[in-house]
């Protein structure tokens, strides 16, 4: 993994729809929290335990699309310095187990 650099937003559309997701993600949250949670317990009588399992289950579902999305920005998918089978120069072969072209 590299810099805290490497993985912000190139231009300008990225960093937009990155802050636009980080926006409605947590803003869900919020939603569910203040407004959704006591509403339910107000008009339909839903139990402490139920809350605490929508709050669990929804706490759940906020980490790990969290955890997904730095997942995907701190992946490298570059295959700079990678020579893939498919490139290879003619008269070389690739060694499957070992990932070294073979000249």
């Amino acid at each position: 993994m590299g810099s805290f650099r490497q993985i912000l937003p190139k231009n300008t559309v990225d960093t937009l729809s990155f802050c636009y997701a980080l926006t409605l993600i947590h803003s869900v949250v919020i939603l569910g929290d203040f407004f959704v949670a006591p509403w339910m317990k107000e008009h339909y009588g839903t139990t402490n335990a139920q809350i605490l399992m929508y709050n669990v289950y929804g706490g759940f579902i906020y980490f790990n699309v969290i955890g997904n999305m730095w997942k995907i920005m701190t992946t490298n998918t570059s295959t700079i310095g990678i020579i893939l089978p498919t490139l290879l120069k003619p008269g070389n072969s690739y060694n499957k187990y070992t990932h070294i072209t073979v000249v």
